[in-house]
């Protein structure tokens, strides 16, 4: 049975979030649903669905004020979706008000991204409880955090993020190295949108007396901090040993010519897209314990793990990776099997097909 989905998302910026809504919208789209993303002009989104073959519909619901709030309205009645699925804080909120103004509104699914405890007041509660018909977040400890909400368990599934291993095949890193111009450096990468938490200068703190002539650090990705960043490198005299590599449409030849790849997030993260495509790819990880990672990076077994904010916990692990092949072949033979068996897309979104179609026969009712 085919059905219509709208997913909202009020976010401007781009990551994780925003490549899932997209990757899951096409993989429906596949599946002969109907699917729109409504998303803001500016939204990063909205520029880049046209490369997944998803449609865009633009309303300004980067705000919660009348004029979005009537755009939104406007545009579902005209969509008249089975379901909405909202991503975002502003866009859920400003869903679950024009439901209410609806005779008969659509269902809605609320997707949970980020590891952050939202706020326990009535309001808060009533968002996750009773104006959206199913909450889904990206990990178990996310789910924990809607849960204290006093949110009833069979209301909240998990459903991390899934990717195509046929995408990300391990590679020649010596080929990939000699193709990005890294030949003959040590690599040590990140993949993440360059924002504070991320922890991008947690890894400079652990890994700034590194000779730039052996080693390199290789930010692939770009975000609001990359200028400061940068100034703040040129600054301390380290500007030549990190790359900013920007934002690549494209980053299985980056991920290949990494000998260790690192995600130093201290703070809201769930199950990191760039960290399993690493894994699959047949990159040694080194991470932390921050948000959801550790439903992924099991310490010893499927990546090297330390406390957030710790620079010199954080070197040992990357020296360790570095200093003992077998233990990193190890890492990455088990990283590999986990995300095959748990973390593929197909895995995704036949979850979250199943969560679609127990709404569908509610349809009409409120």
């Amino acid at each position: 049975m085919s059905y219509s989905i709208v997913h909202t998302e009020s976010s401007v910026g781009w990551g994780g979030q925003e490549i899932r809504v997209l990757r899951e919208s096409k993989a429906f789209l596949d599946r002969g649903h109907q699917v729109t993303v409504l998303a803001p002009a500016q939204a990063e989104i909205a520029k880049r669905a046209s490369d997944f073959g998803v449609p865009v519909c633009l309303v300004p619901i980067f705000k919660r004020n009348f004029r979005a709030f009537w755009l939104l309205r406007k545009a579902l009645k005209r969509l008249k979706p089975d379901l909405v699925n909202t991503h975002s804080s502003t866009d859920s909120w400003l869903v679950a008000a024009v439901c209410l103004s609806m005779r008969h509104p659509p269902k809605v699914v609320r997707t949970r991204h980020i590891c952050s405890q939202p706020s326990r007041s009535l309001t808060t509660r009533w968002l996750y409880h009773k104006a959206a018909q199913k909450v889904v977040t990206t990990g178990e400890a996310i789910r924990a955090q809607i849960l204290k909400l006093g949110i009833p368990a069979d209301h909240v599934v998990s459903i991390p993020t899934g990717i195509n291993p046929d995408s990300y095949p391990p590679g020649s890193k010596n080929e990939a190295k000699e193709y990005l111009q890294l030949s003959g450096l040590t690599v040590i990468g990140v993949v993440a949108t360059i924002r504070s938490w991320k922890g991008h200068r947690v890894l400079i703190e652990a890994l700034k007396h590194l000779p730039s002539s052996h080693y390199r650090l290789l930010f692939v990705g770009d975000g609001p901090i990359r200028r400061t960043l940068q100034e703040e490198l040129l600054d301390a005299g380290l500007a030549d040993l990190v790359l900013f590599a920007g934002h690549q449409n494209v980053v299985l030849p980056w991920l290949q010519a990494m000998d260790v790849f690192v995600l130093p997030s201290y703070a809201n993260e769930g199950i990191s897209q760039a960290l399993v495509q690493a894994m699959m790819a047949g990159i040694p990880v080194v991470t932390t314990t921050a948000g959801a990672i550790s439903e992924v990076a099991k310490d010893g077994e499927t990546a090297l793990v330390v406390e957030p904010n710790d620079p010199p916990a954080l070197r040992k692990a990357i020296t360790t990776v570095l200093e003992d092949p077998q233990l990193a072949r190890k890492l990455v033979t088990s990283a590999r099997q986990f995300v095959l068996e748990h973390h593929s897309e197909v895995v995704m979104v036949e979850s979250m097909d199943t969560v679609f179609q127990n709404l569908l026969p509610l349809r009409g009712k409120r």
